[in-house]
């Protein structure tokens, strides 16, 4: 797999020529994820990237196989479905970050059901931590009702992909985000939250993306600890990496308060 800076430069460089890169499945999603939190590119580019990567997401394959229970499965169905699961919350994530709830929304809902569709086919830790990532933004975007009836299922579903991929740096830090943002009664866990952060460190794959949110929710968890200067550090390593980023924007207010 290609090193998510060096997808993003590629990508960028296509975006302004009007044409976009051969890529693989994975490599396609990453660069997808680095063109968004660069936050460089209009709408209209978050598109074409969007729609290049659901077009290499065809390209995964996989194998039918047995379960525990003897059930046929698809792992390539899985995979695919869990791809355009993070593609809809990428490209949601981008429209938050420019105050377009309205279109934001239905984009999570989308990767909601793709996700839950890829586990309906094989659960995987990619399906599960796209599930919990989807009800996490759907959470925050919710009525109280909504709120009470779901974020049980968003904790169960990130802690679920740790269980089923215990060095997947990804499923970690979905975990890190519902367990230091989520009030305690509402099932956060900063303690523990700290803990899958430190697997999401020992793991990572080093690629700037995964580098990113290591930095940025360690910022969230020192000012979650008090620990002001050292979340101001590791916010200024965030912004190292993607310094256009509008969510660093939102956790330095956070800091300040």
């Amino acid at each position: 797999m290609m090193r998510s800076g060096t997808i993003g430069a590629i990508l960028l460089c296509g975006l302004a020529m009007g044409s976009l890169p051969d890529l693989g499945a994975l490599d396609a999603i990453v660069m997808l994820a680095d063109v968004v939190m660069q936050n460089e590119t209009d709408a209209a580019g978050v598109d074409r990237a969007a729609a290049a990567a659901r077009a290499a997401s065809g390209e995964l394959h996989g194998a039918r196989v047995m379960d525990a229970s003897g059930r046929s499965v698809s792992l390539e169905h899985a995979n695919h479905t869990a791809r355009l699961a993070d593609i809809a919350f990428l490209t949601g994530y981008f429209l938050l970050g420019r105050d377009d709830r309205a279109r934001a929304l239905p984009l999570f809902e989308e990767s909601l059901a793709h996700a839950r569709e890829s586990i309906g086919h094989a659960e995987t830790a990619d399906g599960r931590r796209a599930e919990s990532n989807a009800l996490q933004q759907l959470l925050n975007l919710g009525s109280t009702g909504f709120k009470m009836l779901n974020a049980g299922a968003a904790r169960r579903s990130a802690l679920r992909a740790t269980e089923l991929a215990p060095q997947n740096t990804l499923a970690h830090l979905s975990a890190v985000a519902f367990l230091i943002s989520a009030p305690a009664i509402g099932g956060g866990d900063v303690a523990r939250g700290e803990r899958h952060l430190a697997s999401a460190t020992e793991f990572t794959d080093g690629s700037e993306y995964e580098r990113f949110l290591i930095a940025a929710w360690t910022a969230v968890l020192h000012a979650r600890r008090g620990r002001i200067d050292a979340a101001r550090s590791a916010l200024a390593d965030a912004r190292s990496i993607y310094p256009k980023s509008w969510w660093l924007d939102e956790i330095e207010r956070d800091i300040g308060r």
